[in-house]
């Protein structure tokens, strides 16, 4: 996985668009949208075994091999010049992803050296190449709590009325904060979703693949599929819970329970 991060000046015909020109955002995005269609990286993730990733000048490009990664890399980078934008390889991170560790390794792309890293961040979420999300939570929770006491006193002061506190905690501190029971709220929101595809959608067919290889030694990781069972378990709705989440208002009532229900 490579997270590339592009810059440069965008030159159309003969004008040149600055930074801080009223039209140099939009013509960067479309020329870089036009630089990352040339890749050919198309179609669902089922059948394709390299993905891209993109918003604004954050690309990322996944693949399931090394050197197809950086045949992709290369590619965009040449796209990319002919329209005036380089990849700024100060910002560029390569990230390796398996089921046994691997130390962090520098890779090359060209005649440059891209950095290797065990997590990196992304249009706002760490990813790392453990698929964990401890490390995600506590940013969460160290940035709701910077923004917290940063409010501090504003909270205590004797001449803000309880609504211009409680409008302060939700325009400012509630955003930031993330909330365990918020989250898995959303998360039995999208098992909803789910179950309410058809059966032909990718997406319901990845959730509901199984592996015909033999598992490895150790205990096995903990799906997602068994992260909803087990909130359900709680909230004591596990029965035909997913006969009931075909029926969309029922399952909204869920959802809303579980954003108070203190055993998640």
């Amino acid at each position: 996985m490579l997270k590339l991060q592009a810059t440069g000046l965008v030159r159309i015909v003969s004008n040149v668009y600055l930074l801080g020109d009223a039209l140099a955002s939009v013509v960067f995005n479309l020329v870089l949208e036009a630089a990352t269609r040339k890749l050919g990286i198309n179609g669902l993730i089922d059948y394709n075994t390299s993905q891209l990733a993109a918003y604004a000048d954050d690309i990322v490009i996944s693949s399931r091999s090394r050197n197809k990664m950086i045949e992709h890399c290369l590619k965009l980078e040449r796209e990319a010049a002919a329209y005036g934008l380089h990849v700024n390889s100060c910002k560029t991170e390569y990230m390796a992803s398996s089921r046994q560790y691997q130390r962090p390794q520098n890779i090359s792309v060209g005649n440059k050296v891209i950095n290797g890293v065990d997590s990196f961040k992304y249009l706002g979420s760490m990813l790392n190449s453990q698929n964990k999300t401890e490390e995600e939570i506590k940013g969460r929770l160290v940035a709701g709590n910077k923004c917290f006491y940063s409010c501090a006193k504003l909270l205590a002061h004797k001449l803000l009325s309880i609504r211009s506190k409680l409008t302060i905690y939700r325009t400012i501190i509630r955003p930031v904060e993330t909330i365990i029971r918020f989250c898995k709220s959303q998360r039995l929101r999208w098992a909803g979703h789910l179950e309410r595809m058809p059966d032909t959608r990718a997406t319901k067919i990845m959730t509901r693949w199984t592996p015909q290889q033999k598992r490895p030694r150790g205990r096995p990781k903990k799906r997602w599929s068994d992260c909803i069972e087990e909130d359900l378990r709680k909230m004591g709705k596990f029965t035909n819970w997913k006969r009931t989440a075909k029926l969309r208002d029922n399952w909204r009532m869920i959802v809303e329970e579980a954003k108070t229900h203190k055993g998640l």
